[in-house]
């Protein structure tokens, strides 16, 4: 009856050590995928006037022509929003990317767009950019279009057309694998000005997954080993 008993107990307790690694496992997992996204911010303001726009994540370009062509060789500098209009306010502080026109040719052999180039060193995610008119109805929206690593189009859209002049407003995009995007004014007219790009990453180097699930692999391990019972002398 005591044998019983004992396998009884052994078992029970095998199986809430089961059921406590397969949660922490779950748990660990999660933390590991929430860990491994980090949010890239590229704001103007953070350059100074004349400074290149760009970091190790993302690089800014004035785009023309068909994108697979284009060399991203020179970023945008950051401007001055006054410029454009002394009493203009920017989205955030003083300074932006520029007014941008959006332009697409689809009877060229290729493809061919202009615009604010915005090339991604990685596939990106959760992109946001924030803008605002400086036309006076300030009814043109700003037109956007996404890319992936071999310059496919994978995505497309408008933002902030029912704005008043001035009036701030967030272009959201959130296809994933994006790897750059073109944005301007709509009608080819420029008159669309962007400000603050954020979107988010995955942080390989902050924890490679590989190397996270080996870790908690052999963490439950030594958690649901057996222990070696004691000779009794």
């Amino acid at each position: 009856m005591a044998t019983k008993t004992s396998r009884t107990v052994t078992a029970r307790s095998s199986f809430q050590k089961f059921f406590f690694v397969t949660f922490f496992v779950t748990f660990m997992l999660a933390i590991s995928n929430a860990v491994n996204a980090i949010q890239i911010t590229l704001e103007p303001d953070d350059y100074g006037v004349g400074a290149p726009l760009e970091n190790e994540f993302v690089t800014t370009a004035w785009v023309d022509g068909p994108l697979k062509n284009q060399k991203w060789s020179s970023a945008l500098l950051a401007r001055d929003g006054r410029e454009y209009d002394p009493n203009y306010s920017a989205p955030t502080g003083t300074l932006i990317f520029g007014a941008f026109p959006f332009i697409y040719d689809e009877h060229s052999p290729a493809a061919s767009f202009g615009g604010l180039g915005i090339k991604f060193h990685q596939d990106v995610k959760r992109i946001t950019l924030l803008a605002n008119s400086i036309y006076p109805p300030g009814d043109l929206s700003a037109v956007w279009a996404a890319f992936d690593i071999d310059g496919n189009q994978i995505a497309s859209g408008y933002a902030g057309g029912d704005r008043p002049a001035t009036e701030t407003f967030a272009i959201e995009i959130h296809s994933k694998g994006v790897r750059s995007l073109i944005l301007g004014g709509d009608y080819a007219t420029s008159a669309i000005c962007f400000d603050r790009l954020t979107f988010e990453v995955d942080a390989a180097f902050l924890s490679e997954p590989g190397t996270m699930i080996i870790f908690i692999i052999g963490l439950a391990m030594l958690i649901l080993r057996p222990k070696r019972k004691q000779r009794s002398h």
